[in-house]
C-alpha cells in the first residue's frame, strides 16, 4: 500500500515541476498556514494564491 504523504508530496512536487498552480492551490487544507522568509500566509486559500502568483511570473 503506497504512503499517503509520499503520494501526496509526489503529486504537489510534480504539479510544481508542470507549473500547475491550481493543484498545487488544491492541495491545501482550508485552515493552512504557510510562513518562510517572504511570505506569512494564514489560510490554504492564500496559499494557493501564492502560487499562482509565483507560477505566473516566472
Amino acid at each position: 500500500m503506497p504512503d499517503p504523504v509520499i503520494t501526496a508530496v509526489t503529486a504537489f512536487y510534480t504539479a510544481f515541476q508542470q507549473k500547475d498552480w491550481a493543484t498545487m492551490a488544491k492541495m491545501y487544507h482550508p485552515e493552512a498556514q504557510f510562513r518562510d522568509e517572504v511570505f506569512t500566509l494564514h489560510s490554504g486559500k492564500e496559499a494557493g494564491a501564492m502560487w499562482e502568483m509565483l507560477i505566473k511570473s516566472g
